[in-house]
């Protein structure tokens, strides 16, 4: 005899309250979690060896992630529901809630090529560059403190799964950088308008200092980088210079193993 017991219960309210403030900075740092949207994104976060705490959406769609995830904790919600949660403007058919990964130190992710991001501001920008750099097999990032904080909304969305894959830490990039010369094992450089025409070497592994559209690399730690590269452009361009994002992705494909 078939059930009469739904496949999945609705929503409660303290999980809508939940969700919600997930896109409070603060809420995330107190709580460890996150808020992912849209279902291509849980589902890679589905697949993620992160620990989800609970996928909500519409049951048509809740229906196809359990058929291939049927270890999740499925909550139905409607559109009323899906607006209260949700940070876009037209909100996505499903949203999840999320754990963090517990931080590594930065000593376990410079032993392999990596980057290094300095005051990366933009969440746009920052899930960008994840997506950008496991694309080229490089999924060790080690941000500065100022930077975005990789589990908002914007960042989640906008690296499509690449931040469920990749090992991201906060640190002192000075003391990174220190670190990094000690060791000798790492072609160390940064992207700087006044450094020298880059030269690929595919064989070596790299840490890559990527710094801010509108500062570029703090001074300090530009003083301490033994090579500076830059991106030659048109002598017709009137551009300041490029987005950072584009810039990690040109210095990635001369520098990364394909």
């Amino acid at each position: 005899m078939k059930s009469s017991t739904p496949l999945f219960l609705p929503a409660s309210k303290a999980l809508l309250k939940q969700a919600r403030k997930l896109h409070q900075s603060g809420e995330r740092k107190e709580s460890g979690r996150f808020i992912a949207e849209g279902i291509k994104v849980v589902k890679e976060l589905l697949a993620s060896r992160l620990e989800t705490v609970a996928v909500l959406g519409f049951e048509e769609e809740l229906e196809e992630l359990h058929e291939l995830y049927p270890q999740g904790f499925y909550h139905t919600v409607n559109s009323k529901d899906l607006d209260y949660i949700s940070g876009l403007k037209t909100p996505n058919k499903v949203a999840a809630v999320a754990v963090q990964p517990s931080p590594v130190p930065f000593t376990d992710l410079i032993s392999e090529s990596c980057l290094l991001l300095d005051h990366i501001s933009d969440p746009g920008n920052m899930g960008t560059i994840i997506r950008t750099a496991e694309w080229f097999g490089v999924r060790n990032i080690i941000c500065s403190f100022d930077s975005a904080d990789c589990w908002s909304p914007k960042v989640v969305q906008s690296s499509m799964g690449s931040l469920f894959r990749s090992h991201l830490v906060y640190a002192d990039l000075k003391e990174v950088v220190n670190s990094i010369l000690l060791k000798g094992t790492l072609r160390l450089l940064g992207a700087s308008l006044d450094g020298s025409k880059l030269t690929s070497d595919k064989s070596l592994p790299f840490a890559l200092v990527i710094g801010s559209e509108s500062h570029g690399i703090s001074s300090e730690l530009l003083e301490m980088l033994p090579e500076k590269v830059k991106i030659p452009g048109s002598p017709e361009a009137k551009t300041e210079s490029l987005n950072a994002a584009v810039a990690c992705g040109i210095i990635l494909h001369s520098l990364a193993k394909k």
